[in-house]
This record gives C-alpha cells, sequence and structure tokens, in this order.
C-alpha cells in the first residue's frame, strides 16, 4: 500500500488567499514553497502529537499533544506580557508565592551577574579575614547582597 501525499495546504487557497486578503500577486514557486513545507510539517506534527497519546494509552490527541508537537518544530510562542499575567493570576495563593519568589531570585541573580560580586568568593574572604566560620560568613554576604540589591 503506497502512501499518498496528502495536501493540508492546497496551492489554490493559497494563492486565493494572498489576491483576496492581501491584495497581492504572488508566483508560481512562492505559493508552491510554502506548500511544500507546510504540508509535511503538518503531517510530522499530526504523526508525534499520536505518538504522544500512544504513549498515554490514549486514542484521542489531545491539544497538549499538539503544542508540544509544534514548539518541538516551530518553537514557542511567544506571550505578550499581559497574557502572561492573566495566566499568573489563575494560580492559586500558593504557586503564586512560589512565582514571586522565583521571580525575585531570577531577578537577584542577574543583578549579581551584572554586577560581577562573587558572593562565595566573598565569603572565603571573610572567613579567612576575620577567622569566622563558613556559615557566619555566608549568612554575612547574604545579608550584604540583600540590603544593596533592595
Amino acid at each position: 500500500m503506497a502512501t499518498e501525499k496528502i495536501e493540508f495546504v492546497k496551492f489554490n487557497t493559497v494563492k486565493e488567499y494572498i489576491k483576496s486578503v492581501h491584495n497581492f500577486r504572488s508566483d508560481k514557486e512562492s505559493v508552491e514553497e510554502l506548500v511544500s513545507r507546510f504540508n509535511p510539517l503538518i503531517e510530522k506534527v499530526i504523526t508525534e502529537s499520536i505518538k504522544l497519546a500512544k504513549e498515554e494509552n490514549r486514542t484521542t490527541v489531545l491539544l497538549r499533544d499538539v503544542k508540544i508537537i509544534l514548539e518541538r518544530f516551530i518553537g514557542k510562542e511567544r506571550l505578550h506580557w499581559e497574557d502572561i499575567l492573566k495566566g499568573i493570576l489563575l494560580q492559586n495563593p500558593t504557586d503564586l508565592g512560589k512565582i514571586s519568589k522565583g521571580i525575585k531570585d531570577y531577578i537577584r541573580e542577574n543583578k549579581l551577574k551584572a554586577t560581577g560580586i562573587n558572593s562565595k568568593l566573598l565569603s572565603l574572604y571573610l572567613s579567612r579575614e576575620f577567622n569566622l566560620s563558613k556559615s557566619t560568613s555566608e549568612k554575612i554576604i547574604k545579608y550584604i547582597l540583600n540590603e544593596i540589591l533592595k
């Protein structure tokens, strides 16, 4: 049984879309390129989505399967900050706290990178210079950096 090439995206549909919606003409090669690249991609996404469903013993392809595979082949969709915020606000209070902590930690870490401060080296210096325990010098450095980075 030979597998027949399925046209998910048809040449005439693309050509007509460009003409009617955008009031533009298109050459044959450009439309053929779009069709020849998108049809195999759609087929791959469907095939891989089915594999994910089968791995979970399902006979239904779900939105999550398709999204995972689309991200793998096309890349992640960049969301606008307002859409991200709406999604975050749907979380329960515990998860909101974790998200908040994660964001603060990320900002603090990147501020440290930007300033070039190496807290471990500073801690080591303090412990040697002032004969402090490692944990005491780490607490001092943590306190100082927290105060500086507020």
